[in-house]
């Protein structure tokens, strides 16, 4: 995988960059919000986006906020709607733990503490940060067949 120099922000730019949109570090697209299916499709799916059910792309081995080996999703409605990270495999990590603590310090890191904490699942934080009441994004795991670390970035 080619190596990619992240340039990170102060808090208040990476929030305000949030508001209009997602910044994927590889491929290095932007994604606006108001961005809608046909745009997107015109415009993203040559950087490896594809369609997996109707008004959700997906894209895998991307690089958001810093962190390798994600998949990311992203859901329509009129337009876009949310945002949805995962890790493929651990992330390049040999446990849930050390990549879910390596993601959360990330965020951490672009947008300061979260506004709300919840311990689940023993070692796992259940975590929120809003963004000046427009955008939510939820760090959490969650076990259905076995643990699974999202991220959900959504408008409020």
């Amino acid at each position: 995988m080619e190596v990619i120099n992240i340039m990170y922000y102060p808090k208040r730019q990476n929030r305000i960059t949030l508001l209009n949109g997602l910044q994927v570090d590889f491929p290095n697209v932007f994604i606006p919000w108001d961005t809608n299916e046909k745009s997107f499709e015109e415009k993203l799916c040559c950087h490896g986006f594809s369609l997996v059910v109707e008004k959700y792309y997906s894209a895998v081995n991307t690089v958001i906020f810093g962190e390798e080996h994600c998949i990311i999703g992203v859901k329509f409605e009129e337009t876009i709607s949310e945002f949805g990270i995962s890790r493929d495999y651990y992330g390049g990590y040999d446990d849930y733990i050390r990549s879910y603590s390596a993601y959360h310090k990330a965020i951490e890191r672009l947008f300061g503490k979260p506004d709300q904490r919840q311990k689940v699942l023993g070692e796992f934080e259940d975590c929120i940060w809003t963004i000046d009441r427009k955008i939510k994004i939820h760090h959490y795991v969650m076990e259905r067949f076995c643990l699974e670390e999202h991220l959900r970035i959504s408008r409020v």
